[in-house]
């Protein structure tokens, strides 16, 4: 099929020879529901465009610029596995694409490069990076749109988290301790986080891996969202966060700490390790470790000579020094 020169020009008929990679993206909040829904849409629309061969799926479990460059490692693996394949993407609307301009573009520029036509079903036809200047600039401006829309989001997460920290992160009383939120299974967040990669593909399902570790699914997933919103709010440091829980869950299970409701409720170790751990675990940038470094300030009846640790070690040696004020 013949393109015109202009391809400001060219339709989404133009490419319905070819095989549809379908882009479907959510953030890691807790959207990830919703995949299976945006893949069938895709499916739909492909159909309704006269798509004929049976499309491609790359669905993406990540927000920001991680989800933007999975997206553009996912394109180059289909390409670089298809040699003889003719390709056209379509996504549901251009922050599926990528929410950052600069990212958008390069994604763009390597589609063009191997002469793959991008429809963003917002703009309704084919877009490129070369040979198409008004769809490039209506695909730059709500790339731009898209990027501006994540600044608000930002700064009112982090507003949110000083209020909580100002409210008295640390303070209050557990409901339940560490080792029982694991079920009996201290490594259970390691197993977890273990299954991401083959979630992401949909190489196994939420649910059956739920089932595979005896878990009720919405607590997988709840788990699960946890550990991606770690991820990429630690910088890199889910690892040692979740080392920390490692820590918590080996204290818990030692003799004479235990678990609150098989023992007593009012055990005062307990409290005094939910007292020193649980800042690190909400806002880990913000707190020191609890298993190595401490945080001293923590403590409510700290000695009158010395100092406390604020360390794990610290409340199972020193739980009176950690004990909540309500």
């Amino acid at each position: 099929m013949t393109l015109p020169e202009n391809l400001d020009q060219a339709s989404i008929q133009d490419f319905t020879d070819r095989t549809p990679v379908l882009v479907a993206r959510v953030s890691t909040s807790g959207q990830r529901e919703s995949l299976p829904g945006q893949v069938k849409f895709l499916k739909e629309r492909a159909k309704a465009f006269g798509f004929k061969k049976e499309p491609e799926v790359i669905s993406i479990r990540q927000s920001g610029s991680a989800g933007d460059l999975k997206t553009l490692k996912a394109l180059r693996k289909l390409v670089r596995e298809n040699p003889r394949k003719k390709f056209v993407v379509i996504v549901r609307d251009t922050p599926r694409f990528a929410r950052n301009v600069n990212q958008a573009m390069s994604n763009l520029q390597f589609l063009t490069d191997k002469e793959i036509p991008l429809i963003p079903l917002d703009m309704g036809n084919p877009v490129f990076n070369e040979n198409a200047p008004l769809r490039k600039m209506q695909f730059v401006i709500l790339s731009a749109v898209a990027e501006g829309g994540k600044a608000p989001e930002q700064a009112a997460r982090k507003v949110a988290e000083k209020q909580a920290a100002e409210k008295g992160l640390v303070s209050g009383i557990p409901q339940d301790s560490y080792e029982e939120k694991t079920r009996g299974r201290p490594h259970m967040r390691r197993l977890i986080n273990s299954m991401r990669p083959a979630l992401a593909t949909g190489s196994i399902s939420g649910n059956a891996a739920a089932r595979s570790l005896g878990m009720n699914p919405q607590q997988f997933r709840k788990i699960l969202a946890e550990l991606e919103r770690r991820d990429e709010a630690g910088k890199g440091k889910l690892d040692e966060w979740l080392e920390v829980w490692d820590a918590i869950v080996t204290a818990e299970r030692q003799r004479g700490v235990g678990s609150r409701k098989k023992f007593n409720k009012s055990r005062s170790r307990v409290k005094a390790i939910h007292r020193v751990t649980v800042g690190y675990l909400q806002f880990p940038d913000k707190f020191n470790r609890p298993d190595t470094v401490g945080n001293p300030e923590v403590a409510t009846f700290p000695p009158k000579n010395g100092e406390a640790l604020g360390t794990i070690q610290d409340a199972l040696d020193n739980p009176d020094f950690y004990q909540p004020t309500r």
